[in-house]
């Protein structure tokens, strides 16, 4: 865990060398380092190398989507990375591409983390490399900006996906209207079992209770009691009339 040390750019490509030559290290968190563009493209391209690291965290290290350039390539030759968060970097529209390529190309990662990256303007073609992979069982895109016009999109994604598990939406302004798309495309997925809307903007008690009574009424009915987990804002749950009343069995709220 080497978070939070400013190890910068010059640091990054000693690391970087590490990970060509070492074959043992698993996991590795370079969050919060300062390693900006060219630090960040030296472990990008050391991922078409590296077969042993499965885990790999570079939040918050101030890098933009021009890094992300040769990531396609990197994550085609990756055979060992199951899990990255880039959560904070900034990388907008034109690293929604370059993610694009590389969830179309890769088999084996399973959990990404993209929260707080500005992806709102180009959600469409994230979605499109989402669609195409058929690996990932975890997806945080919380804090993006995204809206209920990104959500007509997200809806068609989950009524067509079979393989996505977690899903954290938390902190995005989706207003009624795009809470509604999700509830409608919840009807129809078999395979989410833990949501996240927490902080959704703006909050309206009266709608996102109705949001989960909604899906687990549905699902509980048809048999699909498989949830684990289901988060809304606000973070309190009436105790008589509310909540625990409509839980199946087994059901835990965050």
């Amino acid at each position: 865990n080497l978070e939070g040390n400013a190890i910068r750019i010059q640091g990054t490509t000693y690391i970087a060398q590490m990970l060509t030559e070492n074959s043992t290290l698993t996991s590795l968190n370079f969050s919060d380092n300062l390693a900006t563009n060219k630090g960040i493209g030296y472990i990008v391209a050391v991922l078409s190398i590296n077969k042993t690291l499965r885990h790999l965290s570079v939040r918050r290290n101030r890098f933009h989507a021009a890094t992300l350039a040769n990531f396609g390539a990197a994550m085609d030759q990756n055979t060992s990375l199951t899990s990255l968060t880039m959560e904070r970097n900034g990388i907008g529209e034109v690293g929604c591409q370059y993610l694009n390529q590389a969830l179309r190309v890769n088999k084996t990662l399973v959990s990404l983390n993209i929260r707080n990256n500005n992806l709102e303007q180009g959600f469409s073609v994230l979605l499109e490399g989402l669609t195409a992979n058929e690996g990932l069982k975890s997806l945080n895109i919380g804090e993006n900006y995204l809206d209920k016009d990104n959500c007509v999109l997200l809806q068609r994604y989950l009524e067509g996906n079979t393989t996505l598990t977690h899903l954290d939406m938390a902190g995005n302004p989706l207003g009624r209207q795009g809470v509604d798309k999700i509830a409608d495309a919840l009807k129809q997925n078999t395979s989410l079992t833990s949501l996240s809307l927490a902080s959704i903007i703006p909050v309206a008690f009266s709608w996102t209770t109705s949001l989960v009574y909604l899906v687990l009424t549905s699902r509980y009915s048809y048999g699909l009691n498989t949830w684990t987990c289901c988060c809304v804002g606000p973070q309190q749950y009436p105790t008589s009339a509310g909540f625990e009343k409509h839980c199946p069995d087994g059901l835990q709220h965050c």
